[in-house]
Order: C-alpha cells, then structure tokens, then sequence
C-alpha cells in the first residue's frame, strides 16, 4: 500500500498484507488500518489470480475488482438457400476450463450488418433463425460477444453461402367439353427433384392468365377452369410458368387441353291440331351442362322425316327459341315431329322430337 497515486513522485510504501484466496472471477473487498487511523486516500496494488489491478481507497477499505476471463466464440460456416430461413449459431465457451456459458447474448452480422441476436443455451449455443435476403452468394458472417463484468468480449467469422438453384417443372394434358370443368396441375422441383414448396405459379391458356396458385406439399400447384368457348373446338395451349426470385430460378411447362364441343339439349312441345289445321312448332334449345340458351343457331323442322323448313333461334325474350306456324297436310294420326342442329365449331349435333297429333 502506498500513501498516493504510484505514479506520483515521492509515493511512500506503507506496508503489504495478505488477503484470504479468492475465487475465481469474484470480487472482494478488504478492511485494514493504519496506525494512527487516518482517512487519508490510500493506494494499493492487488493481484488477485496473479494479475495486477489497481484499487482506490478510501475510508480504510479496498476493493478489489474481479478479474474478467477470456472467452472464445465459434461459428460454423452455414449454406442455406436465398429466400428461406437458415440457423445462424454460434458456441461461446470460457478459456480457463473450456466451459459453456450460459445466457449470454451474442449478435451476428452478415456482411457487417447486423441481422439478430441469440442467448446461449446450456450447450453454450445461440441460434438465431434468419432468412437469407438476396445478395452474394458468398458473405462474410460473424457473431460477436461484447463481455460482461465476469468474460472478455470474442468473436468468431464464419462463411454464408447463400444458393441460388435452377427448376424445372411438370404438367399434365387434360380434354373435356366445353362447360366441363377441369383441374390444371403442374409441379415444380430444383433439378434433383427435390420439390420446391410456397412458391406462386400462374396458369395460361392460349396466353391468357386463368389463375395461380402457390405450390404445396410434393411441388404441386393446382387451378380448377370451367372450359370456355373461346374458339370451339380444338386443342389448346396449357401454360405454367413459376417466374423465379433470389433462391430459384425460372421455369415453366406445356400441356394440351383438348376441348370437345358441348352436348345440346332440344326440347320440343307436343301438338295436337285438326286435320288442315295450323300446327304452331315450338322448340327451345340449350346446351349441356350449364344449359346456356343457344342464340342465333338455324335448326330444322322435319315432320316423320321430311323437311319443313329451317329457323334461327331467337335471342333477348326469346333466347333460344324456334318457332314456326305449319298447316299441316299429314292424314290424322299420331306423327313424330323433329327438330334437328347440325352442330358448329361450340355445340354438337343433336335434335329433340314430340308428337304431332292429327285429327
């Protein structure tokens, strides 16, 4: 002990002691007196765990600070792919006994940004989930432990490669009529056929969007489509296309609809007329399923076989309807009056029937 600061000239050395054996990473406080007592400041230099510290005294008392111990801080190198969550860790550990530290924070950067922190477990680990962001696809990562009153402040550097993977895609054909409804489906994978999962892919026919839907368990994505008209009859291009981010590179597939044309549906009213009289024909015309009254379409009016005439169906109040006022010629009896379409491009080929009754 010394009557001022060491450092001062003419600092006189009042004598040593002896303090009981301190644990390690402790502090403790020693009481002494000087004879005659005085308040004066005092000096003293410690060296606890052999490593000198200095301690200012009043009031005959020092203390003695504890003396912080070295640390060591490791990170492994992590791989993980752009878009997607990725553990960072790192495994803090005291030098003196090679011991893991608990509950102790550690932060980590990548690319000198920080990114998170983590407390260490009992194994002395901090792990901190973190979705890679685009960017290089090799970055610098380093967690950082500032210390405390008992540990040093560590570090550890690390390598983040950050991936980027080519895909491929699959579909399947799919046929029905028109109205029928249908379910596209497509699946993405990496190129070792890993699926790839969450990701939003879009549906086209014949270039024109008919909606997405994000791939699920096994890569699938999936849209249901009621078959339009569009251009009737045919086959048609299937589109599915997955435009690509940071972690996955674009791709697409084609398949075929082929589309059928729509089943009709005639109905034809019954008639019931004298001999000579008129016989007012009377049909109307749907397609199946959505039974759609089919507008503008020329139907045939034929009585047991022979041809009557041909009529327009109608549209606005009368979508969909054929009329026609016959006088008939036909001898009384029960006769089968028809009405028959070609088909198109959209509807296929059908008629309806009902009796002509003569009297």
């Amino acid at each position: 002990m010394l009557d001022r600061d060491p450092a001062l000239p003419g600092a006189v050395e009042l004598g040593t002691t002896t303090i009981p054996s301190m644990p390690a990473h402790t502090a403790t406080e020693v009481n002494f007196v000087i004879d005659p007592i005085s308040v004066a400041a005092i000096w003293a230099m410690a060296d606890p765990d052999n490593t000198t510290a200095e301690a200012d005294e009043t009031n005959n008392k020092i203390s003695l600070p504890a003396t912080r111990t070295n640390t060591s801080l490791y990170v492994p190198d992590k791989t993980g792919t752009i878009g997607e969550a990725t553990e960072l860790r790192g495994f803090l550990k005291r030098l003196t006994d090679n011991a893991w530290l608990v509950g102790k924070t550690v932060t980590f950067k990548v690319q000198g940004t920080q990114v998170g922190t983590a407390v260490t477990d009992v194994n002395g680990k901090a792990e901190l989930l973190w979705t890679i962001t685009n960017g290089p696809a090799s970055r610098t990562l380093q967690g950082i432990f500032s210390g405390d009153v008992d540990y040093n402040p560590s570090t550890g550097n690390a390598t983040l490669t950050a991936q980027t993977h080519a895909t491929k895609m699959y579909g399947v054909d799919r046929d029905g009529n028109i109205t029928a409804y249908r379910i596209f489906k497509a699946w993405l994978y990496r190129m070792d056929s890993t699926p790839v999962i969450g990701k939003l892919i879009r549906f086209k026919l014949d270039g024109t969007l008919v909606g997405s839907a994000t791939t699920v368990t096994g890569g699938r994505a999936q849209v249901g489509y009621t078959i339009a008209d569009g251009a009737g009859a045919g086959v048609r291009t299937i589109l599915a296309e997955w435009t690509g981010d940071g972690g996955y590179l674009p791709s697409s597939c084609t398949n075929k609809l082929t589309v059928y044309k729509a089943a009709p549906y005639i109905w034809v009213m019954p008639r019931s007329v004298p001999a000579g009289g008129i016989a007012r024909f009377y049909a109307y015309f749907r397609r199946l399923a959505d039974y759609q009254k089919q507008e503008g379409k020329t139907v045939s009016f034929k009585v047991d076989g022979t041809w009557i005439t041909d009529v327009v169906t109608g549209t606005g109040a009368d979508a969909g309807i054929a009329r026609y006022n016959y006088t008939t010629v036909e001898p009384p009896g029960v006769h089968i009056m028809r009405c028959e379409f070609a088909g198109d491009a959209w509807v296929d080929a059908g008629y309806g029937e009902a009796n002509l009754t003569i009297y």
